[in-house]
């Protein structure tokens, strides 16, 4: 199957449906506790981008692209912003979604739709680990132009890529794009790139394939691998190839 061809809205039904929690929408390969401390350092880095950048959710309107079983939106609530929309894929997510957070909206969506159609425009637009699973290049422009459409002016949009060549040829239901992709589509979509942060130097690592994540798993590797990325990234050192968080504001015009 040619990536173009993939079917983005099967696969993530398909495995949602096998599996409604941070292992189903996290790395499949490490179980629920090792995918916890992915987690953990997820909300982290966001915490960082979000600080370095002094940017308070607090009665601030946000929007989750991808909310899987929650956890952003979970994260947003705790900190504070009052209107909270979230958008998945995936029925059985969305199902899931209203069951835990009945005080937020939740849509279905595909974010690479040309018609997509949501309410509203918001402060702050979160899509982590989201938008390198569209692996049509077209999609991914028409994702960009949408994100542009849900932000409102001078409002920021924190998306998550490797923004690097990879290093190895990925799966199937995913595609990473180097910086210089995203800019001219960011562009075009009225933002600027204020920023960039590394969200993990090991903790997403096999070292092995295959057999890789079993061997941390059992070992229960996640939570020194979490320190050491945490440290790591407090030492503001970068990070290659490793995924990233970029932050985006959408031009006041």
């Amino acid at each position: 199957m040619e990536k173009k061809d993939f079917d983005s809205q099967a696969y993530w039904e398909r495995r949602l449906s096998s599996q409604i929690d941070l292992q189903g929408t996290g790395h499949r390969g490490f179980d629920s506790e090792y995918n916890r401390w992915f987690y953990l350092a997820q909300a982290d880095s966001l915490d960082m981008l979000l600080k370095q950048n002094q940017i308070v959710l607090q009665n601030m309107s946000a929007i989750d692209i991808g909310s899987g079983v929650g956890f952003y939106i979970d994260f947003i609530k705790k900190r504070g912003a009052t209107k909270i929309v979230g958008v998945d894929i995936s029925q059985t997510s969305i199902d899931y979604l209203k069951n835990n957070f009945p005080d937020c909206d939740f849509y279905k969506a595909d974010i690479s739709d040309i018609d997509l159609k949501l309410p509203g425009k918001f402060d702050v637009l979160i899509a982590i680990s989201i938008l390198f699973h569209i692996v049509d290049d077209m999609k991914f422009a028409q994702a960009i132009q949408n994100i542009g459409n849900l932000v409102k002016p001078r409002g920021f949009a924190i998306l998550s890529d490797t923004f690097s060549p990879p290093l190895f040829n990925p799966a199937s239901h995913v595609t990473f794009r180097s910086r210089a992709e995203y800019e001219n589509e960011l562009k075009k979509a009225g933002f600027i790139i204020l920023d960039t942060l590394p969200m993990f130097y090991f903790l997403n690592r096999t070292f092995i394939p295959i057999i890789g994540p079993r061997l941390l798993s059992l070992i229960k590797a996640g939570k020194l691998l979490y320190h050491i990325d945490t440290s790591l990234r407090n030492r503001r050192l970068w990070n290659w190839h490793g995924s990233k968080l970029l932050l985006a504001q959408k031009l006041d015009i």
